[in-house]
């Protein structure tokens, strides 16, 4: 079923020759914003008497109606001329009716297309409901490709935020919205340049600057996605989606201090029930996520009890976490908590999420303390399957197989792991 439909057959057979023989004109759409009572006439019979004498009203339906207005080609006097007839049928009939306005000709739309472009400007004109009015430009391109983009079809979202940029070809809105559908699209190259264009257009604009930095991350670009991301919080100090995203960024380049001053708990209002204004930032999952990592800021600085303090607050808000239970079991290791308290916690990781190698690698360098060489081998070997480019369970297994007398084993894992790179702290 089409998104946006088309007129009824013998609606168009009415509009058909007014189109053809009108080389501009204007089209209404009216639709009640409430079921029409059975008391009530239809809708066409309220609107005959404070139509213009020159126009043609054909109904859809008792609650829909188009108004023709041949040779109209001036948008805000077609405009104020509606917004009359909605306030009389407010005041007269005590029915509320939102109306969407578009003109022939309009870009290369086609006379049949128009009936489309006030459908498409009626969801424009609910964000002013109850009655609504909205004249088809940019800002209802933009909306109708949101829709589209929203049902998946990333064609037709591309096509309405091109033909929105035609109408408004700096639109920051419709950049960005042009650039996230590309993305979709793996249009990578395109998609960049909207953002570019966006960010050029807009100083303070949050989004496309957000948008590069997520390239930038993609691409090993660290530096400049963390300058983009300064750049955000500059605009947006207390967005939560630019706040995790540099936090990791400064923990995997091990910018410790760095995220600790952006993680700052008794200052920073994320940590806060009333602070922020990104997504969810009230939600305990987001806020798990900002103290595992104050967590790694404070592990990787050699804090131990206070990093044992935020992770035990990660987990208490996301009891769920794979990632935070193994952070937590290794820092209780670290931390001289007890084996104990340290295994219950990785084996809780392991449970949660198989497939994550933090999880078997915390397990692994737990049981290695608690001297079951054996099982820690096994757990260390599904880390290495998971996480084949990470140095640590390869040395952590060398030191296993060193304790179980096998020399030669150990020396060509400890080879491995020189190869790979330095291990993570």
């Amino acid at each position: 079923m089409a998104l946006f439909a088309a007129p009824p057959p013998q609606v168009m057979k009415e509009l058909r020759p007014l189109f053809k023989a009108n080389e501009a004109f204007g089209l209404v759409l009216f639709r009640l914003d409430t079921v029409l009572p059975e008391n009530k006439p239809d809708l066409v019979l309220m609107l005959r008497p404070l139509c213009p004498d020159a126009s043609h009203l054909s109904a859809v339906d008792r609650d829909e109606v188009f108004l023709f207005l041949p040779g109209a080609d001036d948008p805000d006097r077609v405009r104020e001329e509606v917004a009359g007839i909605q306030q009389r049928l407010k005041e007269n009939e005590q029915v509320s009716v939102s109306a969407a306005v578009a003109f022939y000709p309009q870009l290369d739309y086609s006379r049949g297309a128009i009936p489309l472009n006030c459908r498409k400007g009626l969801l424009h004109a609910a964000f002013f409901a109850p009655m609504g009015l909205a004249v088809f430009d940019s800002v209802t391109l933009n909306i109708s490709g949101d829709r589209y983009y929203a049902e998946g079809d990333l064609g037709r979202a591309v096509r309405e935020y091109r033909q929105g940029l035609r109408l408004a070809s700096s639109s920051v809105k419709l950049l960005n919205s042009l650039g996230v559908a590309l993305a979709e699209m793996g249009r990578k190259t395109e998609a960049r340049e909207m953002f570019e264009r966006a960010a050029e257009g807009g100083p303070a604009d949050f989004r496309s600057r957000y948008n590069l930095a997520l390239f930038d991350v993609a691409n090993g670009e660290s530096d400049s996605a963390i300058e983009r991301l300064r750049e955000c919080l500059a605009i947006e100090p207390e967005n939560s989606e630019a706040v995790l995203q540099l936090a990791a960024l400064y923990l995997s380049e091990q910018g410790f201090r760095e995220a600790l001053a952006l993680l700052d708990e008794g200052r920073h209002p994320l940590f806060n029930d009333s602070g922020g204004n990104g997504f969810a930032v009230r939600d305990h999952l987001v806020r798990g996520v900002l103290y595992r990592y104050l967590a790694q800021a404070y592990k990787g600085l050699g804090r131990i009890g206070e990093a044992v303090s935020a992770a035990e607050k990660a987990v208490a808000c996301n009891p769920v976490s794979a990632r935070a239970a193994a952070l937590l079991g290794g820092l209780y290791l670290k931390g001289g908590e007890g084996l104990g308290p340290a295994l219950a916690m990785c084996r809780k990781a392991v449970a949660l999420d198989r497939a994550l190698p933090a999880a078997w690698l915390a397990l692994g360098r737990v049981l290695l303390a608690a001297e079951e060489f054996h099982e820690a081998e096994e757990a260390l070997r599904k880390c290495r399957r998971l996480a084949p480019a990470d140095p640590e369970p390869c040395l952590l297994l060398a030191e296993i197989l060193e304790k179980l007398d096998r020399p030669r084993d150990a020396a060509s894992l400890k080879a491995r792991a020189a190869k790979l790179g330095p291990a993570g702290v």
